[in-house]
């Protein structure tokens, strides 16, 4: 049975932080800014300044998918946070998803705000349109992990995305 092509109602970027610059002025409604622990701590002044008319949040984790690696992985209360923001994107919105590379933490993240906005079944399809769109993803594994939990999705968005 082929895949039902996958239409998210509202429409989402990624980028990293290099990138963050230019999308300046840009008419986003929400920004999530997903930055390490050993960036600074005012960086949602910098989110903020940069995109004054979205609704921004801002996290601190690493991209890490073990305890055995160094430094903070990516809490279950991180992703639900991250979730009951995105909870509020509606029709016509325009997210920003952001981290340091612009490819792990935030294709997570976006992979689980469409999953979250999307009827349960979709995780496949929802993953090959943000595959197709950005092709250079590896969604970050606790992320995809937690999320699918909170989204109670049966591992559905972690065998969508890392097969």
């Amino acid at each position: 049975m082929p895949n039902p092509r996958f239409h998210l109602l509202f429409d989402i970027d990624l980028c990293g932080l290099a990138e963050l610059p230019t999308l300046r002025g840009q008419s986003f409604t929400h920004v999530i800014s997903i930055w390490g622990t050993r960036f600074p701590r005012n960086a949602s002044n910098i989110v903020k300044a940069g995109f004054p008319k979205a609704q921004v949040l801002v996290t601190h984790f690493d991209d890490i998918s073990s305890p055995d690696e160094k430094g903070a992985l990516p809490t279950q209360k991180n992703v639900r946070t991250v979730l009951d923001f995105s909870a509020t994107i509606t029709s016509g919105s325009k997210v920003l998803v952001h981290c340091l590379a612009g490819i792990s933490r935030s294709s997570a993240v976006a992979f689980a705000i469409a999953c979250q906005h999307a009827l349960p079944g979709m995780e496949q399809a929802a993953y090959i349109a943000l595959k197709e769109r950005f092709p250079r993803i590896r969604p970050n594994r606790e992320i995809l992990r937690h999320a699918d939990g909170i989204l109670a999705r049966n591992g559905q968005l972690y065998r969508a995305a890392l097969g």
